[in-house]
């Protein structure tokens, strides 16, 4: 996993957003065994910058990586808060085998080497392919493509979420 550096912090490109595994989404804290190993997962794939927050549970998010790091803390830089072409899948002229995650990763990571996204997941499969982005270039014409592609639309979350966001 390449480096980058923020604020003078050495951390990987990727890291691992540990919110989905215990608030918000679907299913969140419903599988703490899967999560664990997703974070055991992404330190073996050289993903170590790992972001968690009390507002995440609240508490519990916190408690599940503590528990998911035991032995390896050494090994992690935690994050938190306080309070030829591209189709629109993604995929053409990336390779086959890419993602829309992943060219989305990629494009992020393209932007400059003072970013180092932070993608959340609670699944062992998701991070291995998170992770593989980092392994993706894309071309200027690739990355021109996707600068013209037309913006998101409407609002990140939902009513009660953005209440939770917005206090």
């Amino acid at each position: 996993m390449k480096h980058v550096s923020l604020g003078g912090l050495d951390v990987p490109r990727l890291g691992l957003g540990a919110m989905p595994m215990s608030a918000y989404y679907t299913g969140a804290g419903s599988d703490d065994a899967e999560s664990v190993r997703t974070v055991h997962r992404a330190l073996d794939l050289g993903v170590t910058h790992i972001d968690t927050a009390e507002v995440y549970g609240p508490f519990t998010d916190e408690e599940l990586v503590g528990r998911a790091l035991k032995g390896r803390r050494d090994q992690v830089v935690p994050a938190t808060k306080s309070g030829g072409g591209i189709s629109h899948s993604g995929r053409e002229g990336v390779g086959p085998d890419s993602s829309p995650a992943q060219i989305a990763l990629a494009w992020l990571l393209a932007q400059g080497d003072d970013i180092a996204p932070i993608p959340g997941t609670k699944r062992v499969s998701r991070v291995e392919e998170n992770s593989a982005a980092d392994g993706i270039e894309l071309t200027a014409d690739q990355i021109a493509r996707l600068n013209d592609l037309t913006p998101a639309a409407g609002g990140r979350h939902d009513d009660i979420g953005m209440a939770v966001i917005d206090r």
